[in-house]
């Protein structure tokens, strides 16, 4: 068998993976969905994965190849189950939607290298243009719950604020003081004060947002609302959740620059977990708004230590 027929079939049995498991995630979401509406999408995507599934299933073997099963399969199946338990159905339609277009990618892929040949083109336009029905499913649904979808980003960018501000605050003295329990309480302080102050600009922020909506909605007929307490509540309890982050190794009686470095740590880890929703949410790349966080939570940790060892050396403060 030459290089290029091996090329071929790995891409096919990759693409048999990715059906299969798309399957499987669909049935295991349908089973789940209380709501017989969604429930009656999920079972339509996960029939017509399955058939895509046994579509290179059928490749595979005419060629003279063994169709494996992915191993990690329920993974992925158990994983899509948390999303939505965690997050709500507005999310995990969205992150379904962007599952779509990346295999959606990958076929067009395929076309424009010439992996696929003969009729397996056909195949592969044919799939194409039912992923993209599939796309635009999702998209309608997510229409539907775009609602809690808009509190998912208050969740989210009230989170992140909170890890570097918080970060940046707690940093900065436990540069200037030794005392764990000090930097724990003038965390918290902090958190507490950033807390108020966000939840009341997100309700001021929200309830202006609605006064536009219903002067726009005078002249498109199209209504836009959120509700302020709503925002506020979200906003400023995950601003205060994501504040106590940094003040973990604190908590545990770790001092100094050590403590520092792992509450630098914790924070990155949450910040990238928090830069995924925000990425799936907006339709952003992920990677940049990691790196965009990482660096401005790097940055203000940086220069607040800087500014607390300055301040202890001048003061000779050793509390």
């Amino acid at each position: 068998m030459s290089q290029r027929d091996q090329e071929r079939i790995k891409t096919e049995q990759e693409f048999f993976k990715d059906e299969y498991t798309d399957h499987m995630v669909y049935e295991h979401l349908a089973r789940g969905e209380r709501h017989l509406d969604l429930r009656g999408l999920m079972l339509r995507l996960a029939k017509m994965e399955k058939e895509h599934m046994k579509t290179w299933e059928a490749v595979l073997i005419s060629e003279g190849a063994f169709p494996s099963a992915p191993l990690f399969a329920w993974v992925k199946v158990l994983g899509f189950g948390a999303i939505k338990r965690l997050f709500g159905i507005a999310f995990m339609s969205k992150l379904l939607e962007r599952n779509e277009i990346e295999g959606i990618n990958a076929y067009y892929s395929s076309l424009n290298s010439n992996i696929v040949k003969g009729k397996t083109k056909g195949y592969v336009k044919r799939i194409i243009k039912e992923e993209q029905m599939h796309e635009r499913e999702l998209l309608s649904l997510i229409e539907t719950h775009e609602g809690s979808l808009g509190y998912m980003k208050s969740i989210v960018f009230g989170l992140s604020d909170g890890l570097v501000e918080v970060l940046a605050a707690v940093a900065g003295l436990a540069a200037f003081v030794s005392s764990a329990p000090i930097v724990v309480v003038g965390g918290i302080i902090v958190g507490v004060a950033g807390t108020l102050s966000m939840a009341g600009g997100a309700y001021l922020s929200s309830k202006s947002q609605n006064i536009v909506s219903k002067a726009i909605e005078e002249r498109t007929h199209k209504l836009r609302m959120t509700e302020p307490t709503k925002d506020a509540y979200y906003t400023g309890v995950f601003y205060f959740v994501g504040s106590l982050v940094p003040l973990i190794p604190f908590l545990f009686g770790m001092t100094g620059y050590f403590g520092i470095a792992v509450a630098v740590l914790l924070d990155i880890l949450a910040l990238v977990m928090a830069s995924i929703v925000i990425g799936v949410v907006s339709d952003t790349s992920i990677k940049k708004r990691s790196l965009e966080m990482i660096i401005i939570t790097l940055g203000a940790a940086a220069v607040t230590i800087i500014i607390g060892s300055l301040a202890r050396l001048y003061f000779g403060v050793a509390i």
